[in-house]
């Protein structure tokens, strides 16, 4: 990016080259490699695009990436850059509850296993022996 007359760079770019008769240029600054970007610094990556930066969360995680990223919920995972919890998937063997979906819909969802499903729909009472959390899908019940 030429400028003229040694005038400030936008957003994005610091001047070089700029002195005596000669314009100079705007170059693009790398916030990432600086530390200038506002990326989550443990759960994010950044990238540098010119003259600016662009935020994603790792896997696992959901948000812009900026600032912070939050954890998919349990027994879940998610992909880089999703930006809201719908882009968190139950991990094999688990649903969001229906039975069917590995979708995740909101922040409190979590994924769950058919044979707790089963212990709080199909058999109850009597309960599953083995299910886990038995208290809270038994009514309590020991």
């Amino acid at each position: 990016l030429t400028c003229g007359a040694c005038a400030a760079c936008p957003a994005g770019y610091e001047r070089a080259g700029c002195g005596g008769a000669s314009p100079g240029n705007c170059s693009d600054v790398d916030e990432c490699l600086l530390g200038g970007s506002s990326c989550d610094p443990e759960h994010a990556s950044c990238n540098n695009t010119e003259g600016s930066f662009q935020c994603a969360c790792h896997g696992g995680w959901y948000g812009n990436g900026s600032g912070s990223c939050s954890p998919c919920p349990g027994n879940s995972r998610g992909p880089n850059a999703s930006a809201d919890v719908s882009g968190c998937v139950c991990n094999a063997g688990f649903h969001s509850g229906d039975g069917a979906s590995a979708g995740i819909a909101s922040a409190v969802q979590r994924c769950v296993t058919t044979v707790e499903v089963e212990a709080v729909t199909a058999l109850r009472p009597p309960c599953l022996a083995e299910a886990p959390n038995r208290s809270e899908y038994c009514g309590g019940a020991a």
